[in-house]
């Protein structure tokens, strides 16, 4: 049965906006002080665009749901696509877990009391296996449920800054500022949290995936990646802005949501209004885990045919030939995690969570900035419909500085850079490691399984 190819130009960019704004990251980049609109401005010049551009000519020149797996594979063969490919799923379960933990924290605000154990565990797996399910569903059947997300965000975004700068002009300004603070500072806990800004910048390269859904991707990909980024690149900016103008640094933490600082801006929380724009926040989350979900299972099933990962990834539904196998793996390893979380009762569930699904993620994207400079030599008389501009020389600077800045954020993510940071960073030393060692060990057993 042939797939219709309905998901065009607007759809893709309401994918591009929808996979790229993370409601649930703008906060905590808020945290980081007004440093932050440094590291926006410079991010966004020095990695996003150089990022963006490359995902641009990839995905229109290697047509393939692979996506990033693909090219690595292309340009360093097997081994290595392998580990980002698990690298860049296991990051899923993670950031599902972590989304489920920001999920509740609303429902809570929401409703103005704290629910029993049982009960937060509950409709944590709630979310959880509603993102799974409705990832079964067909693109072409789950793009409303993207598009009324991704306008949400929007709504939501814009109503941030609408209160935020409502109230600077009211009470002031929380933070001034001025040339001193916006400049990077010696704090190096605060330079942990800059890798939250790039993750909010990444995304870009999904949008390949959805190839076989659309009719026209050649002219749409790079359209849809330069418009939406453009939009989110805006909307970021707004959302900083009002967050960091509205609250007292201080008082904002990395497991701080959009809703705590909606209610803290407005002073309204548990009021009919912030129930409302809880509402929407949670869908908003809700079509963001899922376009991921939807992403990134299609590169793990295309990387399980080809022999990178474990079988039970290439499983796929009979009637829509949707991921089916990595889809259930999704919400079983995040349902394990909510399960055992209880046992270990942090405040800091959410980041923990976060920052490990942050890790493992950053970490599938540093073979792609050399797999780009490899394939331009490796393919010269390939057509390419997009070619992103540049000499050699340029495009050289322009994929290693942002794969520097990769590995600099990495470093500052992980390591504990001050005696303070020892408790905190000691559990995502640990569980980088583990997912670092499963993965080589899938590795291993997948190639002990092709020689017998």
């Amino acid at each position: 049965m042939a797939i219709k190819k309905n998901f065009k130009l607007f759809d893709c960019v309401l994918a591009v906006v929808c996979l790229v704004l993370a409601v649930d990251a703008a906060a905590p980049a808020a945290s980081i002080g007004n440093s932050q609109f440094f590291w926006w401005i410079f991010l966004l010049f020095c990695f996003c665009l150089p990022y963006a551009l490359m995902s641009a000519e990839l995905g229109v020149t290697y047509e393939s749901e692979g996506g990033m797996y693909n090219w690595v594979n292309r340009a360093f063969g097997p081994k290595w696509s392998a580990r980002v490919a698990w690298y860049y799923w296991i990051n899923l379960p993670l950031w599902m877990a972590s989304g489920s933990v920001l999920v509740t924290d609303n429902l809570q605000l929401i409703i103005g009391r704290d629910l029993p154990v049982y009960a937060i565990t509950v409709l944590q797996l709630c979310f959880v296996w509603s993102v799974t399910i409705s990832s079964l569903l067909r693109l072409s059947e789950s793009k409303w449920l993207l598009n009324i997300g991704t306008m949400l965000k929007i709504v939501i975004v814009i109503g941030l800054g609408a209160a935020g700068i409502y109230t600077a002009f009211q009470n002031g300004v929380a933070n001034p500022i001025t040339m001193q603070n916006i400049l990077p500072g010696t704090d190096l806990r605060s330079l942990s949290y800059v890798s939250i800004i790039i993750f909010n910048f990444m995304g870009f390269e999904v949008v390949a995936t959805y190839i076989d859904s659309m009719p026209n991707p050649r002219h749409d990909i790079p359209r849809a990646i330069f418009t939406g980024g453009l939009v989110v690149t805006a909307l970021y900016m707004l959302a900083a802005f009002c967050i960091s103008a509205s609250i007292p640094v201080a008082e904002i933490s990395e497991s701080m949501g959009i809703l705590d600082a909606m209610s803290f801006i407005l002073g309204v929380s548990g009021s009919g209004f912030i129930v409302i724009i809880g509402i929407m926040i949670l869908f908003a989350m809700f079509s963001n885990q899922l376009s991921w979900v939807v992403g990134v299972n299609f590169v793990a099933r295309y990387c399980a045919r080809d022999g990178g990962m474990p079988g039970i990834f290439a499983l796929s539904t009979k009637k829509n030939q949707v991921p089916l196998g990595a889809a259930l793996m999704d919400g079983g390893l995040a349902t394990a995690l909510l399960l055992i979380a209880p046992l270990f009762p942090s405040e800091r569930l959410f980041w923990n969570f976060f920052a490990l699904s942050l890790v493992m993620f950053l970490l599938s994207y540093v073979p792609l900035f050399p797999a780009f400079l490899k394939l331009r030599k490796m393919d010269p008389d390939l057509k390419r419909p997009y070619k992103m501009p540049g000499s050699p020389k340029l495009l050289t600077i322009a994929a290693c500085l942002p794969l520097i800045l990769l590995c600099v954020t990495l470093v500052f993510t992980v390591v504990p850079l001050e005696y303070g940071e020892l408790e905190d960073k000691i559990p995502l030393v640990i569980g980088s490691i583990v997912g670092i060692i499963s993965g080589e060990l899938v590795l291993l057993r997948l190639k002990n399984k092709k020689r017998g």
